[in-house]
């Protein structure tokens, strides 16, 4: 235990430093609303009901969902055919105290069918050893009008802002995504607004029974290779730890001056924690204590949004349609490299730059939709999106655009195959409304890098690669004109910008929907086939002929059937 004299002498604990640093944050938020918003708004009301059924709503949903992918990696030598059937459950309840106030608690199975079939060496339904699969979707406190027009939402919620292009409910995805935040929301008149913070990591253990799985003091299965020849063994972890405190800060703005404007300006920030080294410096001495790898990671995203889609996120005019959006990112990364003045690249006899910048984001997204209703029936839309690529990844300034979170489905086309980062695509899109006979879409794409030297990246924002390893595109680092960089063994493993190409491939989808006997039913196809940019990679064009191993297969498929039943 910890006792007053302790903290007196300035021997606090970690965790209590965390909440005092904690308190110290939120207190002046705290001040400034309690001014905004006085407490002569608030008035207290009577919580007791006549039965503890008063207020209470049950709500239930289970999905089943088999999907096929094939080909993924365009190569016709890499067995990446995936065939799989996940299903989703989930059961709540929201218990209304008064008017204003109310909890909601959501449970939610996931899981793949077959995905935890037990141990190896027994019966393959013993499952003594399974992935538990039920998860807290949501769980929260929610009072409205709790100071004057101010409310709050406490505790695990989805958030879901503007189109949800930067923060959205992912409900396609088989778990969704949910936060730990403190959101207070407002309306006053064509305001309105949600400010919101979260934690996205914590590294520390509350010593009461819940341990963190994040924080480099947290190994994520390390593995040990020992040579049984010479005793020599190597530590890998499949998980590096290069995240301990992490947060997030939204401002959404909502500003209706009519149902066919509506403005929304908005922030988000994500702030990640430095962190420390563990070389040090000076070889044959320890690392210093300060020492660090990265300093703090301030993204910063500004952005805003233009729709006339303010009817439960639908279009005001049975005519047009339309949602134009912008974002810049700005902020420090918390690393430095070498400076693009020092044309010597001079360095210390570590090998270390000796003069260095610090790396800064600079990047922007636009992303537009403009659609038609000639036909009561019928729906034309045109879209276009671009997320900024850096043709320089080696300078101070980082110019792809850093996607937040990996992107609602269908919003770059329904085979979610590339995300919002050096990217520029373009759609054209029909819908048919057809009543009792359901509904049909279909859609064509054509996607492109924004930089030719910048890589491909896929739906969560990493690099894509296909399954030997091998980058899916061509690329460079170094951006030199004609030399490629070569690994050991002869293969090219960076491009020259003269070999480098932008096309990446063409999509076509078909997803048809209809309802019967209470259920929902939905069913898709897609087809993608690649262009220069990915086959000049996977072929190895610019291979010598000697070390070139050509398979690319130029079609992509993907399909799906999915039933739900919801209450």
């Amino acid at each position: 235990m910890c006792s007053s004299s302790d903290i007196q002498a300035g021997n606090r604990l970690p965790g209590l430093e965390h909440l005092m640093r904690f308190r110290h944050r939120i207190t002046p938020i705290l001040a400034i609303i309690a001014l905004l918003f006085p407490y002569s708004y608030v008035s207290a009301e009577d919580w007791e009901s006549t039965s503890w059924l008063d207020g209470l709503t049950m709500f239930g949903m289970v999905r089943l969902r088999p999907e096929f992918r094939a080909n993924g990696d365009f190569n016709r030598k890499t067995d990446d055919t995936d065939e799989f059937v996940a299903s989703k459950i989930q059961f709540g309840m929201q218990k209304k105290f008064t008017e204003d106030t109310s909890i909601v608690i959501r449970l939610q199975d996931s899981r793949l069918w077959g995905g935890s079939p037990g141990s190896d060496t027994g019966f393959s339904t013993a499952n003594d050893t399974t992935q538990e699969s039920l998860d807290l979707r949501e769980g929260y406190i929610r009072s409205d009008n709790l100071l004057g027009p101010l409310g709050i939402t406490a505790g695990r919620q989805i958030l879901d802002y503007g189109g949800g292009r930067q923060i959205g409910r992912t409900d396609w995805n088989n778990v969704g995504r949910s936060f730990d935040a403190l959101e207070f929301h407002w309306d006053l008149g064509l305001w309105h607004a949600s400010l919101a913070g979260a934690v996205l990591a914590e590294e520390d253990n509350n010593g009461g029974g819940n341990n963190t799985g994040v924080g480099r003091s947290n190994a994520s299965e390390i593995t040990f290779n020992c040579d049984p020849a010479t005793g020599l063994c190597t530590v890998q972890s499949s998980t590096p730890r290069e995240l301990d405190d992490a947060y997030m800060g939204v401002f959404y703005n909502e500003l209706k001056f009519h149902p066919q404007f509506q403005v929304e300006p908005y922030y988000i920030g994500i702030y990640k924690k430095w962190i420390p080294a563990t070389t040090s410096p000076f070889p044959g001495l320890p690392v210093p204590p300060k020492e660090r790898s990265r300093q703090r990671d301030n993204l910063h995203t500004f952005g805003i949004r233009f729709t006339n889609k303010t009817v439960n996120g639908k279009s005001a005019s049975e005519l047009i349609d339309y949602s134009l959006e912008f974002a810049y990112q700005t902020g420090f990364n918390g690393q430095r490299v070498q400076s693009d003045w020092d044309i010597l690249n001079q360095t210390d006899p570590n090998g270390n730059p000796i003069y260095t910048d610090r790396q800064y984001y600079d990047a922007y997204a636009a992303y537009g939709e403009i659609g038609i209703r000639p036909m009561d029936f019928m729906r034309v839309a045109v879209a276009m999106d671009v997320a900024s690529g850096d043709p320089d990844r080696s300078d101070a300034a980082v110019a792809t655009y850093q996607q937040l979170f990996p992107t609602n489905h269908g919003a770059m086309g329904d085979m979610d195959l590339v995300g919002s980062r050096n990217l520029v695509g373009r759609a054209l899109k029909l819908a048919f409304a057809m009543g009792k006979f359901g509904n049909l879409q279909l859609a064509y794409w054509h996607f492109q890098k924004h930089k030719a030297q910048d890589s491909l990246y896929g739906n969560g924002g990493e690099v894509l690669r296909d399954l030997d390893g091998d980058l899916l595109s061509t690329e460079t680092r170094t951006n030199a004109r004609y030399s490629p960089v070569l690994d050991s063994t002869g293969k090219i493993t960076e491009h020259p910008v003269a070999e480098l190409g932008t096309q990446l491939f063409h999509e076509y989808n078909l997803i048809y929907s209809f309802k019967a006997n209470g259920l929902k039913f939905n069913m898709g196809y897609g087809q993608a086939h690649a262009l220069d940019a990915v086959r000049h990679a996977v072929d190895e064009t610019y291979m010598k002929p000697d070390l070139r191993e050509p398979a690319f297969d130029p079609r992509s498929q993907w399909a799906y059937f999915m039933l739900t039943a919801e209450f």
